[in-house]
């Protein structure tokens, strides 16, 4: 990729066509022995404990977390943004989608969702079919770049390169064998040396790729193709702006730097 190989790399798409997910309601009830139900809830509004809104089926709830685009999505979109490149916000996103498989269980986030970010002279797409078939590129999560002369398939399993004409001409990575243990051995050795420094990536990619997941789902819940100011981290709309935070619980007030 990096080489030029596969000429200039405009478009990513990143995807997961998992299983069907149910969540079937169920009444409220007392919090296992041993939790502290306050603590756990943290910032979030206050309710009945609700066994749906606890480990580990709490993303799927507006209230704790982002739905599988923040769940599995943002590693798959995170697989296109190293491969392309791209390491900063987006300038545009629009996203659309909704409970079209499962519309009338619990949980409140998408099972289908199609999300598009515009970073000015790329692309990266997000695609995400919770209970429909069949796979994309026989994986049934993963990332493709594609270029001029060729696109680059990036799974859990590795990665395979194909020419314009598509014929694999190289492939290579063992998936979360090795790699994955090597990832996991740099953060424990940068949590003991209290340095950030000592991180194979820098901190901010991570929160860029967050950012993109947070930006999808708030195109979603508005409606809108919308502007994104980098600078700022702020939308050309007051609607979409008004989701970036919300009121914290009392006694888990984020203070203020």
């Amino acid at each position: 990729m990096r080489s030029g190989a596969i000429g200039k790399v405009v478009f990513g798409r990143a995807w997961e066509t998992d299983g069907k997910r149910v969540v079937k309601a169920v009444p409220d009830s007392d919090p296992p022995e041993g939790v502290d139900y306050d603590l756990w809830l943290g910032p979030a509004p206050e309710r009945p404990f609700n066994q749906n809104r606890f480990h580990s089926s709490w993303r799927w709830f507006f209230d704790y977390g982002e739905g599988d685009l923040g769940n599995d999505g943002v590693h798959r979109i995170d697989y296109c943004r190293m491969v392309m490149g791209i390491e900063t916000m987006p300038k545009r996103v629009s996203c659309m989608g909704g409970k079209l498989v499962v519309p009338d269980d619990d949980q409140e986030w998408p099972d289908t969702q199609l999300a598009t970010y515009d970073f000015g002279g790329q692309i990266i797409t997000y695609e995400m079919r919770i209970g429909t078939r069949p796979a994309l590129l026989g994986s049934t999560e993963g990332a493709a770049v594609y270029g001029e002369n060729g696109w680059v398939l990036i799974t859990n399993r590795g990665w395979k390169a194909y020419d314009a004409g598509d014929k694999l001409v190289k492939e290579g990575g063992d998936g979360l064998g090795s790699a994955g243990l090597l990832h996991i051995r740099n953060f424990i050795d940068a949590t003991r040396s209290r340095r950030w420094q000592d991180l194979n990536q820098d901190i901010y990619q991570g929160h860029v790729s967050s950012v993109l997941c947070h930006a999808a789902n708030i195109a979603w819940r508005t409606g809108k193709t919308l502007n994104f100011d980098a600078e700022s981290e702020t939308f050309d709309d007051a609607e979409a702006n008004k989701l970036l935070g919300r009121t914290y619980r009392k006694g888990f007030e984020l203070p203020e730097v």
